[in-house]
């Protein structure tokens, strides 16, 4: 009779065992499945951090002749305090590419640098992009960009224009080219306080 009782104390301690090896496992197991449910969304405050230029490995740098290549993090040339001030909305996107044929993409087959914020609601970016392309290409640039409408207040000349629903801003000082483009940019006002920042940063 006593050993029946053993036998079944032991058995209830074996099942009691069992069963919180399997809640310990259960438990590790959902920290796991909510530990992969993906990357937390980067925060568009302020950020002490740094940001390093975009770069498009598609995109091969030929350096104008005359022109010298020029690399500025995106975090100096529009800190994330002046961008979240803009519209809180935006995050930079860190490593992202800017799509070939655009001003951006220009800019860094230049040698130059770009980056781009985007609207993580809309999804839609912002793209300031800075080169110094050298005396004879920044001359065709601002030749081309002298189309549009002048804008005052910005380096030696800038000018605003539009293709479809993107404004672009073309700035030009010292030998620096500096273009900003957005569906935000209904206007050259529209990108003042960045156009404000970026021109500042470059010097």
């Amino acid at each position: 009779m006593s050993e029946g009782l053993e036998m079944n104390s032991a058995v209830r301690k074996g099942l009691s065992l069992a069963a919180a090896a399997g809640i310990l496992v259960a438990t590790m197991t959902g920290c796991a499945i909510r530990g992969e449910a993906g990357p937390t969304a980067e925060p568009t405050g302020p950020n002490p951090g740094s940001a390093v230029p975009t770069t498009n490995p598609s995109i091969e740098p030929t350096v104008p002749s005359g022109g010298t290549p020029y690399s500025i993090d995106c975090d100096r040339l529009i800190t994330r305090q002046q961008i979240y001030d803009f519209n809180p909305n935006f995050g930079l996107i860190d490593g992202a590419s800017p799509a070939a044929g655009t001003a951006a993409a220009e800019a860094v087959r230049a040698g130059g640098t770009a980056c781009e914020w985007m609207n993580q609601t809309s999804g839609e970016l912002i793209e300031v992009a800075v080169a110094d392309p050298g005396p004879s290409s920044l001359a065709k640039l601002r030749t081309e960009a002298a189309a549009g409408t002048p804008v005052a207040g910005y380096g030696d000349a800038a000018y605003f224009s539009s293709s479809g629903r993107t404004g672009r801003v073309d700035v030009f000082q010292g030998e620096h080219w500096l273009v900003a483009t957005s569906t935000y940019f209904g206007s050259a006002d529209d990108a003042a306080p960045l156009l404000s920042a970026a021109t500042a940063a470059i010097g």
